[in-house]
Formats: structure tokens, sequence, C-alpha cells
């Protein structure tokens, strides 16, 4: 019986250590993947404002180094349109994105291919108000009135303070950045603008439409970085898992939002988690089965232990009547022959 409780106690001891070691590789993949959760999330934000601003940059040394060729033509109105006119084909052919080339100052403009409305006036246009105010500028994207398409537009003052050259963008070198690294509709990256329309985004099929209207999800954490400012995550239930949501100002009134569904931030650590937890099932079975073995064998050798004890007591029950009467007879044999004796 001792050895019987011992062995209840190791297998009892076996099975917790099992649980606790379980239970330990659970709460370390969280704890991991809750500390790299944020980090994911930076990291995306980061891979596309790196491209964002890539772009950007090789725009404005565009720009400033096309304002910088014109002002030798300021002076002569003709040679200046010829050479916005040459400059627009050159870019149309030569730089990714750019679809227009244009100039304006007080009291005049040149935007080829543009047919200017009456009450048109260049000097009031937010790209020549952001050039005037801030040198160098980029606007946040917008729908562009000629093609219809998101773009963005730089622009760069001139040095006689009034003229502004200005080039439009589309969308397309960010965006094929945004598809080669998020192509494969397990996720979103998404460029938003300040009113809220999709700019870019791993879904081509959204761009151009509103944010709160196409993905509603994603508007509370649209709300919060527009308010704040700064890095936001949070999570949103989406089917059986959850979606983590970063979101960050780009500082050009453009929002970075990413989605990560958790299946794909943690895919690694669930999959070591679910090992984990199939060697501790595996393990707890094959004691749990070598115990019943055991407890089994040993009641049979219990049993055996019982039945030939009865064996033995039956076989002596039935022994116990022919001896004593083999004694008996045997007692009264000699009690005759000592009779037989003293009568002699």
């Amino acid at each position: 019986m001792k050895g019987k409780g011992n062995l209840k106690r190791f297998v009892l001891l076996a099975a917790a250590v099992l649980v606790a070691v379980l239970f330990l590789n659970i709460w370390q993949v969280f704890w991991l993947t809750s500390d790299l959760t944020r980090d994911a999330g930076r990291y995306h934000l980061e891979s596309i404002s790196g491209e964002l601003e890539s772009t950007i940059d090789d725009a404005k040394q565009l720009a400033m180094s096309l304002g910088i060729s014109a002002q030798t033509y300021l002076d002569d109105r003709e040679r200046l349109e010829a050479f916005v006119l040459s400059q627009k084909a050159e870019a149309l052919e030569q730089v990714d994105g750019c679809f227009n080339v244009y100039m304006a100052g007080t009291g005049w403009s040149i935007i080829p291919d543009f047919d200017m409305p009456d009450d048109y006036v260049a000097t009031e246009r937010d790209w020549y108000r952001g050039a005037k105010r801030e040198h160098t500028y980029v606007s946040a994207p917008y729908v562009d009135a000629m093609t219809g398409d998101i773009c963005f537009t730089v622009a760069v003052l001139l040095g006689d303070a009034d003229t502004v050259l200005a080039m439009d963008y589309t969308m397309e070198t960010i965006q094929s950045h945004i598809t080669q690294t998020y192509g494969d509709g397990s996720k979103y990256a998404i460029i938003v603008t300040g009113d809220g329309i999709i700019a870019g985004c791993s879904d081509e099929g959204l761009i151009g439409k509103q944010l709160a209207y196409e993905l509603p999800e994603y508007a509370g954490i649209f709300g919060q970085v527009k308010a704040q400012q700064g890095f936001v995550s949070t999570r949103i239930r989406s089917g059986l898992h959850h979606d983590n949501l970063f979101a960050t100002s780009s500082g050009l009134g453009w929002y970075l939002i990413v989605g990560e569904n958790d299946w794909d931030l943690y895919k690694d650590a669930y999959v070591q988690l679910i090992g984990s937890v199939l060697i501790v099932v595996l393990l707890t079975a094959i004691i749990i089965a070598l115990f019943l073995v055991t407890e089994r064998r040993e009641r049979a050798a219990q049993l055996q232990v019982m039945e030939r004890e009865q064996t033995i007591a039956q076989i002596a029950d039935q022994l116990v009547g022919p001896l004593t009467s083999i004694l008996e007879a045997d007692a009264t044999t000699d009690s005759s022959g000592q009779a037989s004796q003293g009568d002699l």
C-alpha cells in the first residue's frame, strides 16, 4: 500500500510539473509577443514612412533644381513657358510619378494642358501660398482636378520671392512599395489624408475612398492619431483573431496606418506554443497510461495472491478432517496396544 501511495504521488507531481511548464511557456510567449507588438508596428510604419520620405526628398531636390534653372528665364516669359513645357515632357518620360510641371507669379501663370477657369487665380492656390510661406512646400494628398487621381504637389519659391515652380506627382512610387510589402492580403497599409481620404493602400481598390466608409474599424485609430500627432496603437476584433493597428503622422498632413493580424505577427510563437501543448498532453497521457497499466498489474497480482491464499485455505480445510481422523486412529491404536501389553 505504501508503494502504491508513492506511485500516485509521483504521478501527481509529474503531471503538476508538466502543467507548470505549459503555463510557463504560455506566459513566456505572450510576454514576449506583447513586447514585440509595438516594435513590429513601429518597424512597419517606419518602412512606409522611409519610402515616403525618400520619394518626397527626391521630388524636392528635382523641384529645387528646376527652380534654379528657371531663374535664368524669369525676365523672358516666352522662353520661360518653353522651359516649362520642355521640363514637363522630360519629367513625363524620366521621372516616376510626375505628371505636370508649372509655374506662377503675381498676375500670371504657366500651367500646361490645363483648361483654366475664368476665376482661377494661381496665387490663391494652396501650392503657391505654401511655397510662399515655407519656401519648399509639400501638399497633403488630394484628388487632382485634371486627372481625378490621388496626387501630391511639391512647390518651391524662386529667388525673386514671387515666382513659384510646382510639380505634381501621383502616388505611384509609394503605392508600388506598399503593394510589394503588403500585397499578400493578410494586412492593410494605408496612407490617409487629413480629410480621411485613402491616398495609398495595399488594397488598390480602396484608393480615393473615404476611410470611415470603407474601413470603419480603422476610423477610431485615425481619429486618435489626428488628435495626438504621434505613435498610436490599438487592437480590434477581426473574426476569430484580433488586428493590431498602428498609426502615426508624417508631419506633412499625411497619416500612416498599418494593420497586422495576430496570426501574422505571432505565427512562430503560436506554432511553438501549440507544439509545447501537444508535448505536454502527450507526456501526461503517457504517464497516466503507465500509471493505469501499473495499477492494473498490481491489482492482478493482488488478486492472484488472494486466489492462492484462498486455494491454500480450502486445501487446508479439506485436509483437516482426514488428518484429524488419521491422528485419532493412530491415537486409538496406540491406546489399544498399550492396554494389551498391560493384560499380559
